[in-house]
Parts: structure tokens; sequence; C-alpha cells
């Protein structure tokens, strides 16, 4: 075996493993794409369960949820400053959730569940007004407000 003949095997024997490394990054980034995923759904459903835990922390504060409802006219200034927190708790993990989706880092299906959920919160007449007077203060995305506003005004035709 000559020179030409070791080059043109050391050539073929480097263009395998080129092919093989390539392969070998492509399944780890596939794998990490999951792993981000898995782990952005998880602190999603985290935030979800913090809005639960947040309203039934005490009977004071399940108490103002339910105000928030029921009759958010009645709120006291405090009582409507707790409220203020909850619904921007609830807008910010929504927000943030539509962000990290948009960046692939949910699930596509949690699309779906985004605008559900959407659609479900703004349904109720305290997060519509609530909406309609806080929200420039609190200053959300582009992004969330056009899709609040769309779920407001299908609310209002329906």
């Amino acid at each position: 075996m000559d020179i030409m003949e070791l080059g043109a095997i050391g050539e073929l024997v480097g263009g395998v493993a080129v092919i093989a490394t390539l392969i070998y990054l492509a399944l780890q980034v596939r794998d990490n794409t999951r792993s981000l995923r898995a782990t952005g759904t998880q602190q999603f459903a985290d935030s979800l369960n913090g809005w639960n835990l947040m309203a039934a922390g005490s009977v004071e504060q399940s108490r103002v949820a339910r105000m928030m409802f029921e009759e958010p006219e009645n709120l006291t200034a405090d009582e409507s400053y707790c409220a203020d927190a909850m619904m921007t708790s609830v807008c910010r993990s929504i927000e943030a959730a539509l962000l990290q989706r948009d960046l692939g880092a949910l699930h596509p299906q949690t699309d779906v569940l985004l605008n559900e959920m959407v659609r479900k919160v703004f349904a109720a007449r305290a997060y519509r007004a609530w909406w309609q007077t806080k929200a420039d203060y609190f200053a959300f995305t582009p992004l969330f407000s056009d899709i609040v506003n769309r779920a407001i005004r299908e609310q209002a035709e329906a």
C-alpha cells in the first residue's frame, strides 16, 4: 500500500467520523430540546399551581379571590391591592408561557391550553374589568395584550 492509498483510506475514515459526529450532535440537540420543553412545561404547571396556592393561602386570600369574581366593587383598598397582585400574577404567568412557547421552550400542544386559559380567565366579568382599568399600568407585552383583547372581544360578541 502506497501513501496515496493510505491517504484515501484516511479521508474515508475522516468523512465517516464527521458524519457520525453530526448524527450524534443532532440526537443530542433533539434530546436537549425535549428536556427544555419538559422543564418549561413543568415550570408553567408550577406557576398555575401557584395561583391556586395563592388564592388558598389563607381564608382571607380565598375570600378576596372569591370577591374578585362575585363583588369586586365591594373590595376594600387593601383587598383591591391583593386582587391586583393575584390578577397580575395570573397574567404574567400566561404571558411568560406565551413567550416560552414562541421560543420553542414549551410543547406545541401548550398553545391550545394557553389560548383556552386566556379565553376562560377573561370570560369572568371581574377579569375583564380589571384588564380594562389596570392593563396599561402593568405594561404587558403586545403579544399578550392582543390575545387578551381578542378574547374579550369574542366574549362580548358571544
